[in-house]
C-alpha cells in the first residue's frame, strides 16, 4: 500500500477496529459505488472532486477504486452503455495505456499492457486488464449511464492474491444496478432445436 496512505489507514484501523471486521460491504456516501472489501482490508475514501476514490487494502496489497461521473454517457440507454463497455475496440492497447497513465497514484510512468480480456458481470460488461509498472496491476473498467467504474490491484510484497482481487473487482456495482438492468432490452430466447 502507498507508504503515506499506510500510515493513515493504520490510524484509521486503530480507530475503527471494533465494527471493521463485521461490515464487509462499503457504501459510497455519494450513491455512486458499492463493493464488498476482503475480510480484514482497510478502506480509505480519498478526497476527489466528481468522483468516489477509494483504496482498499492491507500494508502488502491494495486497491483503487473509483466511481468517476461521466457526464457525455448521462443521457445514453442501458442497451447502449451495455454495448459500449462490451465494445472490445473501445479498449485497444493504446486505451488501457491511456487509463492506466491517469492513475499517478498506482503508476510512476505510463504501463505497458500484460493482457486484456472482457468477462460479464452481473449482466454489465467487465474490461480486464493486467497493466505492468513498477508492479503487476489487475485493472478492470465497467460502465454506467453517465458513470465508470474503474479498479486498480496491486501487491507490494508477497504473491497476488488474484482470486481476492477478483472478487472485489467483480463485487463493485452501483446501488441502482438491478433497476438499471430491468431497464434493458431482454436477450432474445434461444431458437428451439
Amino acid at each position: 500500500m502507498s507508504r503515506l496512505a499506510l500510515a493513515a489507514l493504520a490510524g484509521l484501523a486503530l480507530a475503527t477496529a471494533s465494527g471493521a471486521a463485521a461490515a464487509r460491504t462499503w457504501t459510497d456516501p455519494a450513491g455512486r459505488v458499492v463493493f464488498d472489501a476482503p475480510d480484514g482490508w482497510s478502506v480509505m475514501e480519498q478526497r476527489a472532486t466528481n468522483m468516489t476514490y477509494v483504496i482498499v487494502g492491507t500494508a502488502d496489497n491494495e486497491c483503487h477504486v473509483i466511481a468517476a461521473q461521466h457526464p457525455e454517457t448521462a443521457t445514453m440507454t442501458v442497451d447502449q452503455i451495455i454495448n459500449v463497455g462490451s465494445n472490445d475496440a473501445n479498449y485497444t492497447d493504446e486505451a488501457w495505456v491511456r487509463i492506466g497513465a491517469t492513475m499517478p497514484m498506482v503508476f510512476s510512468a505510463p504501463p505497458q499492457l500484460v493482457s486484456k480480456r472482457e468477462d460479464a458481470n452481473a449482466g454489465w460488461p467487465l474490461q480486464l486488464a493486467q497493466l505492468q509498472g513498477e508492479r503487476l496491476v489487475h485493472s478492470a473498467v465497467q460502465l454506467r449511464p453517465g458513470l465508470d467504474l474503474f479498479a486498480f490491484c496491486q501487491t507490494y510484497e508477497g504473491a497476488d492474491p488474484v482470486a481476492t482481487y477478483d472478487a472485489l473487482i467483480r463485487s463493485i456495482r452501483t446501488p441502482n444496478d438491478q433497476a438499471l438492468l430491468a431497464q434493458a432490452t431482454p436477450a432474445p430466447a434461444p431458437a428451439p432445436q
